[in-house]
Formats: structure tokens, C-alpha cells, sequence
């Protein structure tokens, strides 16, 4: 078990020694806890103001103007946007190492016949102590970036001039939460997106060192032509287990990842639309440190989204690289044994998925970032038009009042 104890005891799932079966970490069982618990408490604690001093209210009437309802308005729905992924990924993270187990310990089985296939017949050693430290590494960035250097802070300095203090701080500890447990959850997923694209790009390296020479070439290099079938055959099964452990990370993380684009997506057109209703509509005095603050609070989910996209879409290419490099071989083969080797695998590879997906509804690669953000870009413009819109209709209808009021005076 050096394999597992050293590679995925980091990861969001780990291999128990004692019981040799996959448990949820406790990182994550806590923060998915933690994270219900402290909603639930802000929420009694909410509601408890509300009936017990109704004359005071949650937002701080004296020191909002009143023109700036609308904007208090637009960040409650920021902040109902963020609570209900909270509740809804708590929950789902807290039950999904139940959920998933089965299919999560054969994803980890067949890492492990990769690895033996790669360390036996190809002779390739992989550095597990290496993967653990890039893994700390990670690990650390990006729990640091999303609670403490960029999004909490800023998620503070947003709030803490239109609500009371203890409201203020209560949301802060909620959003530092669920970042945690969303950011351990990004890491998981691309922390086994990764573990797939180094062994892939291991196995093109060497694939890439045989196709260059000419079959009858390579003939003379192995001791038999039966050797190189031999190994010609375990490139071809190492790469369907590549596609097959692509398929069982769909299946794990399929559902978390619609969950995760959708709240992006949605959150990400939200806080845009918000930059430019404080900057061009001047609901309040307009403030450059306000706007700022917003502008960092979407990095988190831009840098998510991207390097997720990035890092599925850079493993499917080198998946498919291993295949073209298979074909290749395939054209250049002049015996009757390699032949059939590379073409059965040719036609079974049509059938072969490559692509990360989100439970088939979209695949995960850099063209979802661009539709996510040229449909971020449409809705932004739509959104835009309905305020000006809003604005003309209120204009008319002041006009109208004030036009009836000097009527009445006159008369």
C-alpha cells in the first residue's frame, strides 16, 4: 500500500492501511460540519433579530442612504447565491465519500495496475515522494488563496459597511468555511486529474522514443517480435485504463462538478453585473477600494473554473496523443500481428471516452471557460439593458408624479 499511503493520503479520499478500503478524510468531514452548523446559527440568529427587534432591522438604515436599496438588494442575492451552495455542498460533501466509495476504490485500483504495469513492463519509476510534496504545495495555495489573502478578506470589506458587525463577521466565517471545503474539494478533483496526466505523459514519451523508428528497426532492439506484440499489447491496455479511470472520475465527481460550474457561472455574472452597477449607476458614493474588493472576490471562482478547464483539457489531450501515437505505429507496421494489434485498437478506441464530463451535461475543457464566460458576457449586457430600462420607466413615472402634483397645487 506505499502506493496509496504516499500518493492519495493529501487527496479528498484516502486509503485506510488497517481495512485497505477508501475513507473520506477528516478535513472534509469537519468542514462540511462546521460549515451546516455555522448557517444553521446564522440563520436562528437572523431570525431571532428580526422578530425580537423588528424597529432595528439587519441593515444599517443610518448609514445606507436610501437610494441605495437596490444595491443592499443585489448583495443579499450575492449572499443567497453563496449560502445555498453552501448548504447544498456541505451536505453533498459530507455524504459523498458514502456515496461514491465503491466506484473511488476502482478508480484507485486501476492507478495502481498503471503503476505496475509502468514500474514492470516498461521500466518506468515514478517519484511518489515528489507527487506528495507538489501535492502539500498545492494543497496549501489553495486553501491560503481562497480564506485568508483574497476572498474572505475582501468578502469583509464588502459587507461590513452595510450590515452590523456581528452579521458581518458571522457571513465572514461562514464564506472562510465553505471556500475550505470547496477549495479541499477542487483540490481532490484536480489533484487525480493530475495523477492521470503524469502517468499519461510518461507513457507518450516512451510511445513517442518507438514510433519514430521503423518497425522492422525495432524488431532488432527486443529479442523477438513477440516481445514487441508483447509490449505493443500493454500499451494498448494501459491506455484503456486510462480512459476507463477517466470514466470513474466522471462518475465520481460528476454531479459536484454541474454543482460547482452552475454556482460559478451564476455568482461570477452576479458580481460582474455588481462592478458595474456600483461604478456606472451610483446607487451609493462610488468607491474605488468597494470595487476593487469585487473585482478580487471573483478571482477565486475565475482561477477555479480556469484551472480546472485547463488541467482536464491539457490530460484529454495527452490521452488522445497516446492514441495518435498508437496509429501512427499502426500505419508503419509491416508484420500481420502488429497490424492487427494497432488496428483492433484503432477501432476500439471510437468507443473510448477521453473527455471529462459533468455527468454527460457538458464536457470539462477550456471550451466550457469560453461559453462560460461569452454567456457570462450575454447576460451582463442583458442585465445592463433592464436597469436602463428600470431607470426610463422610473424617470417617466417622477415626471408624471410631479406633473399631477403642480396640477393639484394650481387647482
Amino acid at each position: 500500500m506505499i502506493f496509496a499511503q504516499q500518493v492519495y493520503q493529501l487527496a479528498v479520499f484516502k486509503i485506510d492501511r488497517g481495512r485497505s478500503k477508501i475513507v473520506s478524510t477528516r478535513n472534509e468531514v469537519i468542514l462540511s460540519v462546521l460549515a451546516i452548523l455555522l448557517i444553521v446559527i446564522d440563520l436562528l440568529y437572523t431570525t431571532y433579530r428580526i422578530i425580537a427587534y423588528p424597529e432595528e432591522g439587519i441593515i444599517q438604515s443610518a448609514e445606507v442612504p436610501d437610494s441605495s436599496s437596490k444595491g443592499i438588494q443585489l448583495f443579499t442575492l450575492i449572499g443567497f447565491l453563496e449560502f445555498t451552495f453552501t448548504i447544498i455542498s456541505s451536505i453533498y460533501f459530507l455524504f459523498v465519500g458514502l456515496l461514491k466509495r465503491h466506484d473511488q476504490i476502482k478508480f484507485v485500483n486501476k492507478m495502481q495496475k498503471i503503476d505496475d504495469i509502468m514500474k514492470f513492463d516498461f521500466k518506468i519509476n515514478i517519484d511518489y515522494a515528489r507527487y506528495k510534496w507538489v501535492s502539500l504545495g498545492i494543497l496549501i495555495i489553495v486553501l491560503l488563496y481562497y480564506n485568508v489573502c483574497v476572498g474572505g478578506v475582501m468578502f469583509f470589506i464588502l459587507l461590513k459597511d452595510y450590515f452590523q458587525k456581528i452579521e458581518s463577521l458571522m457571513t465572514f466565517i461562514v464564506y472562510i468555511v465553505q471556500s475550505s471545503s470547496s477549495g479541499i474539494f477542487t483540490y481532490g478533483y484536480v489533484g487525480y486529474v493530475i495523477l492521470i496526466n503524469r502517468r499519461v505523459s510518461r507513457i507518450n514519451k516512451k510511445l513517442s522514443d518507438i514510433v519514430r523508428f521503423p518497425p522492422e528497426v525495432l524488431e532488432g532492439r527486443y529479442k523477438s517480435k513477440e516481445a514487441l506484440c508483447t509490449e505493443m499489447m500493454q500499451f494498448t491496455k494501459i491506455y484503456k485504463n486510462f480512459c476507463s479511470c477517466v470514466e470513474d472520475l466522471n462518475e465520481i465527481f460528476g454531479f459536484s462538478m454541474v454543482l460547482h460550474f452552475a454556482h460559478d457561472f451564476t455568482l461570477l455574472t452576479t458580481q460582474i453585473f455588481a462592478i458595474f452597477y456600483i461604478g456606472f449607476f451610483d446607487f451609493w458614493e462610488p468607491s474605488k477600494y468597494k470595487i476593487c474588493a469585487l473585482i478580487i472576490w471573483t478571482l477565486p471562482n475565475v482561477l477555479k473554473m480556469s484551472f480546472i478547464c485547463l488541467v482536464c483539457h491539457l490530460t484529454r489531450n495527452e490521452i488522445e496523443a497516446c492514441s495518435l501515437h498508437l496509429r501512427h505505429f499502426s500505419n508503419e507496421a509491416n508484420e500481420d500481428e502488429l497490424t492487427d494489434i494497432t488496428d483492433m485498437f484503432s477501432l476500439q478506441s471510437i468507443h473510448l471516452k477521453t473527455e471529462f464530463s459533468a455527468n454527460n451535461f457538458f464536457s470539462i475543457d477550456m471550451s466550457l471557460f469560453f461559453t462560460i464566460i461569452s454567456a457570462t458576457t450575454t447576460y451582463l449586457v442583458i442585465l445592463i439593458q433592464f436597469k436602463n430600462y428600470e431607470d426610463e420607466n422610473s424617470s417617466a413615472t417622477d415626471m408624471f408624479k410631479n406633473i399631477t402634483n403642480s396640477s393639484t397645487l394650481l387647482n
